[in-house]
């Protein structure tokens, strides 16, 4: 429904700019009902190697990531197929899929390794998340395993916004 609104992608109802790449701010589960958001970003890992991505979201929600920092070469890497409770990366609320809200699991990834996701330091990755919310609570947002580290814990941060950089362009009017 979200991709068929007439308003997708070009006239939001509202936009807004988040610390990190959740929506609401802060884990706080509840902006709202019968809404559908988009989160766009440019991420920039401060470290080559390979990484993990989780995905939570209530309602269900995909996870995009681009071979590079254009949108066009996006790829599907990970899905919440039902809901899960704002950050509630490894386990699940509801009777979701655990293996598709991990990217290293997920058994319809679209990236070019499928599963194995390097990615270069200080190179920018274009990075979108597509979430409906039906109703009761709501969140949608990723977080990330950096190589080497250990898989992060459910109530763990989504990626910071130290990794995160928006485009905006000066010469379109928002009117």
């Amino acid at each position: 429904a979200l991709r068929n609104d007439p308003r997708f992608p070009d006239k939001p109802t509202s936009t807004t700019i988040e610390p990190a790449f959740e929506y609401p701010a802060n884990g706080a589960n509840e902006a709202g009902s019968n809404y559908g958001n988009q989160l766009l970003a440019f991420l920039s890992p401060t470290v080559t190697g390979d990484y993990v991505f989780y995905l939570c979201s209530d309602d269900p929600s995909e996870l995009y990531l681009s071979t590079d920092e254009n949108p066009a070469n996006k790829k599907l890497i990970a899905q919440e197929t039902a809901w899960s409770n704002a950050r509630q990366w490894v386990a699940s609320g509801g009777s979701s899929d655990l293996t598709s809200k991990r990217s290293d699991q997920f058994a319809a990834s679209e990236w070019p390794t499928p599963n194995v996701i390097r990615l270069t330091a200080g190179k920018l990755y274009y990075m979108e998340a597509l979430h409906t919310e039906g109703g009761g609570g709501d969140n949608v947002g990723a977080t990330w395993q950096l190589p080497g580290a250990a898989e992060p814990v459910d109530g763990a941060p989504p990626i910071p916004g130290a990794n995160l950089f928006t485009y905006l362009n000066p010469d379109v009017s928002t009117a």
